[in-house]
């Protein structure tokens, strides 16, 4: 799998479910493992697919069932 970043980004975000970790955890010089926590509500949820991007309801859709159980998070810089 090749994961391609932004060149103009400062960082990107990759969500896992199923891992949980504390703290950051440093992997390499440019990819950190870090804990993640989410609290949106379903209207947040329709906002930032529906109104703010993309407006597919299959994105809504894997929203809604994927990002409450997101528990870690790598960011590559």
């Amino acid at each position: 799998m090749m994961i391609v970043v932004n060149e103009s980004a400062a960082a990107s975000y990759l969500y896992l479910m199923g891992l949980t970790i504390d703290e950051e955890l440093p992997l390499t010089q440019h990819l950190s493992l870090l804990p993640a926590t989410c609290k949106a509500s379903p209207d947040d949820m329709i906002n930032s697919v529906m109104k703010y991007g993309s407006g597919d309801e299959t994105d809504l859709g894997v929203l809604i069932a994927v990002l409450r159980k997101t528990t870690a998070q790598l960011r590559f810089v």
